[in-house]
C-alpha cells in the first residue's frame, strides 16, 4: 500500500478507516468498520469492512467469521430500525474490490 492509496489508484478503505481518514466510515464494530456505499441509490445501503485485509470469509478463523457474520446482522438490525425497509439483503462479493467486504442492501416495497 502506498499511503492510503493502492498501486492501482484506489483508496485503501480498510487502512483509511483504521487511521480514521475514511470519509465514508460510520462506526467501528468488533469485526471491522461499517461504511457508506459509494453509490447510494438505496437509502441505508452500508458495507462492512474487516479490520485487516483478507481475500475472503474463508481466510478468517472461526471466531472471526462468527463475529463478522454477527456484525453483518447487527448492521442490518440498525438499518431496519432507522430506515424501515421491508427487509435486508446481504451480499459478500470480491469481484471489483479483492478484499472481504459485505454489503447490507435495504429493500423497500
Amino acid at each position: 500500500m502506498l499511503g492510503l492509496w493502492t498501486r492501482v489508484g484506489r483508496l485503501d478503505r480498510i487502512g483509511a478507516a483504521r487511521q480514521r481518514r475514511n470519509p465514508t466510515a460510520i462506526a467501528e464494530l468488533p469485526s471491522g468498520f461499517t461504511v457508506f456505499a459509494d453509490m447510494r441509490f438505496l437509502p441505508g445501503w452500508r458495507i462492512l469492512l474487516p479490520h485487516r485485509h483478507v481475500g475472503s470469509l474463508n481466510e478468517l478463523g472461526m471466531e472471526e467469521r462468527s463475529q463478522s457474520l454477527l456484525d453483518m446482522s447487527v448492521l442490518g438490525d440498525a438499518t431496519l430500525a432507522v430506515c424501515q425497509p421491508g427487509r435486508i439483503n446481504y451480499d459478500i462479493l470480491g469481484n471489483t474490490d479483492e478484499y472481504l467486504h459485505a454489503h447490507a442492501y435495504p429493500r423497500y416495497d
